[in-house]
């Protein structure tokens, strides 16, 4: 293991400077506190979804270049696994 990756991951892990206190303390904004009633969905949830329904785009305008261009998961035909 060399230097930089030592130090990464003593930063990443072992300090702790990854974590909502630690962004906290350094007075950055965290999104649960800006918004406590928003409820997310994890990845997972989202990857599930995206295969059973296939994406929805977020401009309408665009939809239509965008599902005949797009691969398989824009048409909702992806299996799950």
């Amino acid at each position: 293991m060399d230097y930089f990756q030592y130090t990464y991951q003593r930063s990443y892990n072992i300090l702790g400077e990854n974590t909502p206190e630690y962004a906290r303390y350094l007075s950055y904004l965290i999104g649960k506190d800006l918004y406590p009633d928003f409820q997310g969905i994890s990845f997972e949830e989202f990857v599930h979804h995206t295969l059973e329904h296939g994406l929805e785009p977020m401009y309408e305008e665009y939809g239509d270049l965008i599902g005949a261009t797009s691969s398989f998961v824009f048409k909702g035909e992806a299996a799950l696994p």
